[in-house]
């Protein structure tokens, strides 16, 4: 299954999104637009509040570092998620601001993107290109 989002304008910059589906362990869905984010190597960052949401259980923390040169410690969750048509189970960091799709999700898929305002992301598993 293709995944689709948009590029949307924030000021001066493009952000790439895509909407998200976590099942948390309470059984409860969400839906989640998340920042496509080449420069993130894990799988997905939720805000804790949303976290705490979907019920879920810390299984260990991370030391994170952004592109700014700071660093924070983050607490990491097993999380479900519906993605490409399939249910997985993914490490999810607790961060505040605008959820991040990383690279491990990505992996194992072909992304294109328009990058113009309203231009077309899609994210293809290779299996069907």
């Amino acid at each position: 299954m293709v995944e689709r989002g948009v590029v949307r304008e924030f000021g001066e910059q493009l952000q790439g999104t895509c909407i998200v589906y976590p099942i948390g362990d309470n059984g409860v869905p969400a839906r989640v637009e998340a920042v496509v984010d080449t420069g993130f190597a894990g799988y997905l960052t939720l805000r804790q509040n949303i976290i705490n949401e979907l019920g879920l259980t810390q299984i260990s923390s991370i030391r994170a570092f952004f592109a700014d040169g700071r660093s924070a410690e983050c607490s990491v969750y097993l999380l479900r998620l519906e993605w490409q048509g399939e249910l997985r189970t993914v490490e999810v960091a607790s961060l505040e601001g605008h959820p991040l799709i990383g690279m491990a999700l990505l992996r194992g898929s072909e992304l294109r993107m328009m990058v113009e305002d309203e231009g077309v992301i899609e994210i293809t598993p290779f299996d069907q290109l």
